[in-house]
């Protein structure tokens, strides 16, 4: 698997390959090239030689903000989750690419970065009726920076800092259930057992997450030893694939984070 955010994977035949961005053609797609290497340091290291060591080209073309965003998820597409991609691909189609439409890359000034946010704050309901919540906003905020730094990486932008000025997130608090409403939770579920009881029962006597719970498999437990194993999850996701006759799909990936996959006594 590659690592997060460097495109270094190791290749079947034992080499380990980083590919990137060589260069951009007149129409602003990207020419890639790849680097190899007996191990993921060695790459690594030929990566950073050939970044100091060779004269940074000047793009070929003046790009669009909206084609540089597609250039983004092209390039972000292989290092994250599905589902994540998915999350990116709606911010970018359904808030950035409309806002910048027809902008060129020249044009993405700190003031029209920070006057995007404020309309997003204000204004950035989809059905027009006000404006965003301040973590809609935020993570709005972070595909636009690394949209800006990605472009500034490969010299479609200069002088734009990713510093913006966001809207405060309020902390939001936990509820959790006292003892008494588990209790009467309970009651209620085990009154009239059915699939759906099952499933909250699961939930909360193990703290599994909603998605882990719909990826469960017969294999995912283990009635000797009473443990149950979590190994995946189950998302609906936007469909992003071209000539979709559907609006989303359902993945099976991995948990949330490497910590999410874990053996849960019963």
């Amino acid at each position: 698997m590659a690592k997060r955010g460097e495109n270094i994977r190791k290749r079947k035949d034992g080499r380990w390959e980083k590919r990137y961005i060589e260069s951009y053609r007149p129409d602003g797609t990207a020419s890639y090239k790849s680097l190899y290497g007996k191990s993921y340091t060695e790459v690594k290291s030929k990566y950073s030689l050939l970044q100091n060591g060779s004269v940074k080209k000047e793009p070929t073309t003046i790009l669009s903000v909206d084609r540089l965003c597609i250039l983004w998820l092209e390039d972000v597409q292989i290092t994250v989750k599905k589902s994540t991609y998915a999350n990116y691909y709606s911010i970018v189609h359904n808030h950035i690419v409309p806002y910048f439409q027809g902008m060129k890359t020249r044009g993405l000034t700190n003031e029209a970065v920070n006057g995007f946010i404020r309309e997003k704050t204000w204004n950035g309901r989809l059905d027009g009726n006000g404006g965003l919540s301040p973590k809609t906003v935020s993570d709005i905020a972070i595909v636009l920076k690394a949209i800006i730094q990605y472009g500034t990486d490969n010299k479609h932008l200069s002088g734009v800092t990713t510093k913006l000025k966001l809207p405060k997130v309020p902390e939001k608090l936990l509820k959790v259930l006292s003892i008494q409403e588990q209790s009467r939770l309970v009651g209620h579920v085990t009154a009239s057992l059915n699939l759906i009881g099952i499933g909250i029962l699961i939930c909360l006597y193990t703290g599994i997450r909603v998605g882990e719970l719909c990826a469960l498999l017969w294999s995912d437990i283990d009635f000797e030893t009473g443990v149950l194993r979590i190994t995946k999850t189950l998302q609906r996701i936007r469909n992003t694939e071209e000539n979709a006759t559907a609006k989303t799909k359902i993945v099976i990936d991995t948990p949330k984070s490497a910590k999410s996959v874990r053996e849960i006594p019963l």
